[in-house]
C-alpha cells in the first residue's frame, strides 16, 4: 500500500546496510555550513510533511536512504508503535519512507520498502499513474497525496521529474544515491 496507514501482519525490515542514521549521515559526508543547512531544509520539509498527518505517531528516528539534493532526498522514519489517540497500534507500520526534493513529497508506507531503491520505485509507479489519470480526466482521489494541483498543467511538470528519476536513479547499474561520496 502506498500512503495511508493499515494492518500489517509482516514484520517491517529496513536494509541498514543500505541507509545512514541522519546524524551519522551528517557527521561523514557533509561539509560545511551550506552542506548542512541544505541537507537540513530538505529533511525538515520530509518530517513536516509526514508529521502532518494526525495518524502520524511520533518519529524517533531519521534515516537517509538516498540523498541527491536538490533532485531528491530519500528518509526512512522510525515511528513509535504507541498512536496517536484514536488509531489502533496494529495499523502502524515502524517506518514509514518519505520521499521529496524537487518534486512533490509522498509517504509510502509497505512492509516490502527495504531501502530507497524500492521507495523510489514505489514512488514513481504512483506518480506516474496520477499523472496518466490527471492527463486522462480521471479522478486521483484512491491515489497518493500529492501537495499540488490535479490538473494537466501540474502533471506536465511532474511527467519530466518521474522520467528523471527512473533515467538516473532506477534504470542504472549503480545509481547515484549519494552522489560526491
Amino acid at each position: 500500500m502506498i500512503a495511508g496507514a493499515r494492518e500489517c501482519q509482516v514484520p517491517h525490515k529496513v536494509d541498514f546496510d543500505l541507509v545512514f542514521e541522519a546524524d551519522d549521515f551528517r557527521n561523514r559526508f557533509l561539509d560545511g555550513r551550506e552542506d548542512h543547512e541544505g541537507f537540513d531544509a530538505i529533511e525538515k520539509e520530509a518530517r513536516n510533511f509526514l508529521t502532518t498527518y494526525t495518524w502520524c505517531p511520533p518519529v524517533e528516528g531519521v534515516y537517509v536512504g538516498c540523498y541527491c539534493p536538490p533532485v531528491v532526498a530519500v528518509f526512512a522514519y522510525k515511528v513509535e508503535k504507541s498512536p496517536p489517540i484514536g488509531i489502533d497500534s496494529t495499523d502502524i507500520l515502524e517506518w514509514i519512507w518519505v520521499v521529496a526534493g524537487d518534486l512533490p513529497p509522498a509517504y509510502l508506507i509497505n512492509e516490502e520498502i527495504t531501502d530507497a531503491l524500492v521507495a523510489l520505485a514505489g514512488y514513481t509507479a504512483v506518480a506516474s499513474d496520477w499523472v496518466k489519470a490527471v492527463e486522462g480526466g480521471d479522478t486521483v482521489d484512491d491515489f497518493v497525496y500529492f501537495d499540488l494541483p490535479a490538473d494537466k498543467e501540474h502533471a506536465a511538470m511532474l511527467r519530466p521529474r518521474i522520467d528523471l528519476l527512473k533515467q538516473h536513479f532506477l534504470y542504472v547499474e549503480r545509481p547515484p544515491l549519494f552522489p560526491g561520496i
